[in-house]
């Protein structure tokens, strides 16, 4: 796991934002005495800058992608500026047209964003799958014909709970990716303080969709710190405010800065949905297969119902990934040389290859290690041990590759795609 983590360090500090894409979404146009510079973005109107103290700058009324310099510059300024889906942008322009163009996001941002897409998508996943996979699945195993149906015993279920201080440092570390991103925006629009982040936080659209992520981590966290995971309402509270922070970040994101943006966001936000329930459900899989913290671990009978109905789940979640998913490439990649000529193709690129990968690892344990439990489940055969030995460690390389993924789409999020 320690590797895991060196590669996704690595990853985060190699992989650029898309300063190429910007760069051939800007252009400028001349109006009179003023200039107006089409940013690759649409743009919120505040935190607009200009290093010319002498230029008005302000967002233009009827088209949200164009900001007005007045008067038109005559040397070379540069126009910071934040983008709707959270990018500050900065373009260096003159009345000629755009010299430089960059929205690429420093890799304290690319990590904030991937420490808090992580915290969130472990809460929704393991408190999902703990509830609707692991508890029923222990309190309904599998049996042999005619066998009778056993009580389940509540300190097994207890005993897959994961420990209370591992919530404590998922909040910590989810809040600091969060305050990571604002101030890492802030330093590079160039203001800062109070009044700034007060101001980014709750009158423009990325900041209210990191506030909502911020505050769902910490809720959550408590919550869960407290023990009270296995109960319904809490289930139900947990899940919901989880949800809304991803769906948040989807609002706030690419899905919707395209042209449908109703519809690109329904894509988006059921994508992430189904992925944060897959990937963060593997952990509380892992540990129903390691037995939880303080007790032994289930029975084999239970242990077979619960990786029958994982599944089941994830074959439903995989199938909601990639149709969405391919919706989802369609509308942010223009053409085939785009997933090879732009960062953020790349990027994809990389998802899609580690994706396949956990689909194969996903396939061994559907086709070659649930039957093998289920047939000693059911008294056909007694190589049990072998066969939960195998789970482990392919739960493992899964969560493994479940967080190269999340770092990827870190990168993702933090960059701008080429349309």
């Amino acid at each position: 796991m320690r590797r895991v983590l060196l590669v996704v360090l690595v990853m985060l500090a190699v992989l650029p934002g898309a300063a190429s894409a910007q760069v051939a979404g800007a252009s400028v146009v001349q109006e009179g005495d003023a200039l107006l510079v089409a940013m690759p973005s649409a743009v919120e109107g505040r935190f607009l800058r200009v290093s010319d103290p002498r230029i008005h700058i302000a967002r233009d009324r009827e088209d949200d992608h164009l900001v007005r310099l007045t008067p038109a510059p005559a040397r070379p300024v540069e126009v910071r500026a934040l983008s709707r889906d959270g990018h500050a942008t900065v373009v260096t322009v003159d009345a000629s047209g755009i010299l430089s163009s960059t929205g690429r996001d420093p890799g304290t941002v690319i990590a904030g964003r991937g420490l808090l897409i992580a915290a969130l998508c472990l809460l929704l996943g393991v408190v999902v799958v703990r509830r609707v996979v692991v508890e029923r699945g222990l309190s309904d195993p599998i049996r042999p014909p005619g066998t009778r149906r056993s009580e389940p015993d509540p300190r097994r279920i207890r005993g897959i709970d994961l420990p209370t201080e591992l919530w404590t440092v998922v909040g910590a570390l989810g809040v600091l990716g969060g305050v990571a991103v604002m101030a890492s925006t802030l330093r590079r629009l160039e203001t800062g303080g109070p009044s700034a982040a007060v101001s980014f936080l709750l009158r423009t659209r990325p900041g209210l969709a990191l506030l909502v992520q911020m505050v769902a981590v910490v809720v959550s966290c408590a919550v869960m710190r407290r023990g009270w995971a296995g109960s319904a309402p809490v289930t139900r509270l947990v899940t919901g405010v989880t949800a809304v922070a991803l769906l948040a970040s989807s609002l706030a994101g690419h899905a919707t800065a395209g042209s449908d943006a109703v519809l690109g966001f329904a894509f988006d936000g059921v994508h992430t949905l189904a992925s944060a329930v897959w990937l963060g459900g593997l952990v509380a899989l892992a540990a129903a297969v390691g037995g939880g913290t303080s007790h032994e671990g289930p029975d084999l009978a239970g242990l077979a119902s619960v990786v029958v109905r994982f599944s089941a789940l994830a074959l439903v979640c995989v199938a909601a990934i990639v149709v969405t998913g391919v919706y989802r490439a369609l509308a942010e990649i223009p053409s085939v040389s785009s997933l090879t000529d732009t960062d953020y193709g790349v990027a994809l690129l990389m998802k899609i290859g580690v994706f396949g990968l956990m689909l194969i690892v996903a396939a061994y344990n559907r086709f070659v290690i649930h039957p093998r439990l289920e047939r000693a489940a059911l008294g056909l055969a007694d190589d049990d041990r072998g066969a939960t030995a195998l789970l482990r460690r392919s739960v493992r390389v899964e969560i493994a590759l479940a967080i190269v993924v999340l770092a990827v789409v870190a990168v993702l999020v933090a960059t701008t795609p080429p349309v």
